[in-house]
């Protein structure tokens, strides 16, 4: 099975994973794998960064987001007020934290720091998340890196707790498989009773798929 590996960073085929996606969007005739490049930043990234639908993905022709090999504690932090990273709809997404893919463990990170191998998806705004899965969003993988919310406090227009990732009230359906995730939340965090690192908005009767995860290992 072919698998094409495309580098993205600032002398990579894509900037940035926004131009990557757009691209993908014209379809893909098998497996990709958008590797970040070790000087790539989030900063010419448009958030929430989007990962839609694509009739083009399947259990053959998957997409994965991973740092390259050596590509060391990159980030990808925004300050939207939601995910930084949003999987609506889509299927057979991997956002993978380990550099090249490789490795089976992540180490503890104290709030505040940065993990420095792994991936660290971050958000900074009080009613941010770090990723959100969403319109029947199925078949992903979370797998093995760092997410971080930070300064979260309660504010009267936000009734939610705070958390890293959303299951989004209108479904995160069928398989979705989370593996060894660190969340850290910074400083100071204020006036919530529960903090989580997925939190599940539930199901809100307008669709036939619940908001679930079916395998956190």
């Amino acid at each position: 099975m072919a698998q094409w590996v495309i580098p993205v960073g600032p002398t990579g085929t894509y900037p940035t994973l926004t131009a990557a996606f757009a691209a993908l969007g014209s379809g893909i005739s098998g497996a990709v794998v958008l590797e970040l490049q070790s000087n790539y930043t989030s900063a010419g990234e448009t958030f929430p960064i989007t990962i839609g639908s694509n009739a083009c993905f399947n259990a053959a022709n998957t997409l994965t987001i991973r740092p390259a090999a050596g590509a060391n504690g990159l980030d990808i932090t925004g300050s939207n007020a939601g995910p930084t990273i949003d999987l609506t709809g889509v299927r057979y997404v991997t956002i993978d934290g380990r550099p090249g893919g490789t490795g089976s463990a992540i180490s503890v990170t104290a709030a505040s720091s940065l993990n420095t191998i792994n991936l660290n998806i971050i958000n900074t705004s009080t009613s941010g998340a770090a990723i959100r899965l969403d319109n029947g969003a199925s078949n992903n993988t979370i797998n093995i890196f760092a997410i971080c919310r930070e300064k979260v406090q309660r504010l009267p227009v936000y009734p939610h707790p705070g958390r890293g990732g959303i299951l989004g009230n209108t479904g995160a359906g069928g398989k979705t498989t989370i593996r060894s995730i660190i969340v850290t939340f910074t400083p100071p965090v204020r006036y919530h009773k529960r903090l989580s690192g997925f939190t599940s908005l539930g199901y809100d009767n307008t669709s036939t798929t619940a908001a679930y995860v079916s395998a956190i290992q």
